[in-house]
């Protein structure tokens, strides 16, 4: 059977990894304790751990997916290692979910996201692209779909995001990019993550921890 190739970008501006280990001290952070975009918190960049997020919330069937839970208690499928994702909603809404993580365990989470695929959305893609002056018949696909899913989140209108209480700033400081992808599925689809990732480490234990 021949599998039929896609592959995707997908964004997330602004996403908290809260951390376990103690918080660096850094004068140029302005949320101590958030690894800085260009680090590697646990050992992957913040658009590879964009990559693992989609991956994991994906993969997982829709009667136990955390994305469509509304109470908190599938957050610990498909769960594993040091890093514990944590879901958002589908477009947009409210849930307010209790979940217990193992203590020493960090968090990733995005609050904003977007996915695009080629070839399915290249024509929208091109659409936009030409809206904004620019030539598509002059852009590889991949910049194609780039531009797009940067589109879909950029300059947010209300972007917030707080943790025991305490509001993040320079949220849009955190965007970054990860590599084109793929999901091990029946339809291979390969993507690449754009966005804004934050990493923490906070001194309470990870099964207190509090965010919005």
């Amino acid at each position: 059977m021949k599998l039929l190739t896609k592959w995707a970008i997908v964004a997330s501006l602004v996403a908290v990894v809260v951390l376990s280990a103690p918080p660096v001290v850094n004068g140029g952070n302005p949320n101590p304790g958030v690894a800085p975009v260009k680090s590697r918190p646990n050992g992957k960049s913040y658009g590879e751990w964009a990559q693992a997020w989609w991956t994991w919330a994906s993969s997982i069937p829709a009667d136990q997916n955390p994305v469509l839970d509304t109470t908190g208690q599938f957050a610990g499928v498909g769960q594993s290692g040091h890093v514990w994702f944590l879901a958002g909603t589908i477009f947009g809404g409210t849930f307010e979910r209790t979940v217990t993580v193992p203590t020493g365990t960090a968090l990733f989470f995005p609050a904003l996201n977007a996915i695009f695929w080629a070839p399915d959305d290249l024509d929208d893609a091109a659409f936009f692209a030409a809206q904004n002056g620019l030539n598509p018949a002059l852009m590889t696909d991949e910049e194609l779909i780039r531009f797009i899913v940067g589109l879909a989140v950029d300059g947010p209108a209300l972007l917030k995001v707080t943790v025991d209480g305490k509001e993040l700033r320079g949220l849009e400081d955190y965007r970054a990019a990860s590599e084109r992808w793929g999901f091990p599925a029946g339809i291979v689809k390969r993507g690449t993550t754009d966005g804004a990732r934050r990493s923490e480490a906070p001194d309470v234990p990870a099964g207190t921890r509090k965010r919005r």
